[in-house]
């Protein structure tokens, strides 16, 4: 019956799963229909139906394919069996590339709550950082730290290294972000985040001269992240760095001008003894 729990070794489904890893998407259309009229629409087939339709931006469709697959495989199999996990791991990036985040993320959870054992190593590079952005965005850090350290285990790249980094500052365990800013670096010596990340290190542990080395290398290789400027800026206020401060927060209203980015450069201006006048100069 359609929709029925079928586990086929289909020469077709598998035709198109290639066809599908090289982009001919056109072709693996062609095979998917055939597959469909031979043997129906089983879970396999809806889910590699939903990758087609995602290669096609059609993500409404793809996610309605996700469901009904999902809905076919018993409860028994539910976690233990691979393509559970990978409608899961598909339905986060459908909801994410719809920009309902909320799903996404509760899609994602699932994914990497039975992604166990071995299969652990088989961990999804981009259901990796999207849930650990998601995550970031939600405060939830110590969420961030483990999942990036899976990334980082199994697929080491700056990227990688850079989230957990970034993960362990929000949570204040400088020693370990410095730690995987220094592998981040390792692989990639112009990374102007990595910089600015170990500059905002430094001035935490109140290094200043530290602190400008990593940010002059981090100028030079064209750091352009207005949070992380705010960040730097905050931080050297904090020391009484004043003029330090205010020319951070001065990049950070650069490359994003707001009310909060303002703000804090007003504040800092006051400290410095600027005239009202001075200060409304610029807003």
């Amino acid at each position: 019956p359609p929709h029925s729990w079928l586990k086929q070794e289909s020469a077709l489904l598998l035709a198109a799963e290639k066809l599908l890893e090289v982009g001919a998407t056109a072709t693996a259309e062609l095979v998917l229909e055939d597959e469909k009229q031979r043997h129906g629409e089983s879970t396999e087939y809806l889910v590699s139906q939903a990758k087609l339709l995602r290669t096609k931006k059609q993500y409404a469709e793809a996610e309605t394919a996700l469901n009904l697959a999902g809905e076919s495989i018993p409860e028994t199999k539910m976690g233990r069996e691979p393509l559970f996990l990978e409608i899961q791991r598909l339905l986060g990036h459908v909801h994410f590339e719809q920009e309902k985040f909320e799903q996404a993320a509760t899609a994602y959870e699932v994914y990497f709550e039975w992604l166990v054992g071995e299969a652990v190593a088989s961990a999804d590079p981009l259901a990796c950082r999207r849930i650990v952005e998601l995550y970031m965005k939600k405060k939830r850090f110590k969420e961030a730290k483990d999942i990036s350290l899976i990334w980082c285990k199994f697929v080491p790249s700056v990227i990688s290294w850079l989230h957990c980094g970034a993960a362990c500052i929000r949570l204040g365990e400088l020693d370990i972000a410095r730690h995987v800013l220094v592998c981040a670096n390792e692989l990639d010596r112009e990374h102007p985040k990595v910089w600015g990340l170990l500059a905002i290190i430094s001035l935490r542990k109140g290094n200043v001269l530290l602190a400008k080395e990593a940010l002059t290398q981090a100028l030079r290789f064209g750091l352009n992240d207005s949070a992380v400027f705010v960040e730097l800026a905050t931080c050297s206020f904090k020391l009484g760095r004043l003029e330090l401060a205010q020319f951070l927060a001065e990049k950070a209203l650069k490359f994003e001008k707001n009310t909060a980015n303002q703000d804090i450069l007003t504040e800092i201006r006051k400290h410095r003894g600027y005239t009202q006048q001075e200060l409304t100069k610029d807003t």
